[in-house]
């Protein structure tokens, strides 16, 4: 089994709190010279972000969590009492438990990976569509006082709009666009020569979350949630600066 392998099934173990000092020690360190890792531990962090949101999360039935304590508590005693001549055997038993685990970890990634991917290409998509088609705004203004009140009686939400010229991200104002068949406003700002659209339109929690996305087709997506109200923001931008924007943008939510 190669370094790698054995780091990324320490990864779960390390999200979950449940290694010695010396192994989350050993997993840091091979994170910093392998970007193929490091992407897996924020792909798990993601997940992890994911299954959490309403009408996704979903707890385990008591029955399959005893099933699971069972199992894993017989594989355990068969792996401590195994003669040394079969120690190779109770291993690969182990493994196998393991395996399966990691099997059901990888369903689940998947899953949520298709759940997003649809809603990622067509965010993407919208951002592409508003470049070339040239209807970037609707409202072309950088005065967040007319920009808000422009979406009165076109949405049915209030959209937080705030202008970071200050800052380097100046607003170039806002459109009206259509997310998931629903309407969203957009809010449109500029980094230099670089566009970021921010979708905005109701969410389904009633707490307030933030998570880095990723990229689709070389687009930055971040996602935010504040108010009861979805953020989702598009751009070429590097996906440092376009964090920095997030970051602006949530704490003036705050």
């Amino acid at each position: 089994m190669s370094d790698c392998d054995t780091n990324r099934l320490l990864l779960q173990a390390m999200m979950d709190g449940e290694l010695d000092a010396a192994g989350v020690l050993r997993v840091e360190q091979h994170l910093k010279t392998c970007a193929a890792c490091a992407q897996a531990l924020e792909d798990l962090r993601l997940v992890r972000g994911a299954l959490a949101t309403p009408g996704v999360a979903h707890a385990a039935p008591e029955s399959f969590k005893r099933r699971m304590a069972i199992a894993i508590d017989a594989e355990t005693r068969a792996a401590r009492h195994a003669p040394r001549r079969q120690a190779g055997y109770a291993g690969v038993g182990a493994l196998a438990s393991l395996a399966a685990l990691a099997m059901a970890s990888v369903l689940i990634v998947t899953g949520v990976g298709q759940m997003r991917t649809g809603l990622a290409d067509e965010l993407v998509a919208d951002h592409v569509r508003s470049l070339q088609a040239n209807h970037l705004v609707d409202v072309e203004t950088s005065n967040r006082h007319v920009v808000k009140p422009w979406f009165d009686g076109k949405v049915a939400f209030a959209p937080t709009v705030v202008d970071f010229a200050d800052r380097g991200f100046p607003l170039a104002g806002g459109r009206l666009d259509y997310v998931q068949g629903q309407p969203a406003a957009a809010l449109v700002y500029r980094r230099s020569l670089h566009v970021i659209n921010v979708f905005v339109w109701p969410g389904d929690a009633p707490t307030d979350r933030f998570g880095v996305v990723g990229q689709r087709n070389g687009y930055a997506l971040l996602h935010w949630r504040a108010g009861g109200l979805n953020y989702w923001a598009v751009s070429d931008l590097d996906p440092a600066e376009l964090r920095r924007f997030r970051d602006l943008y949530v704490d003036a939510l705050k």
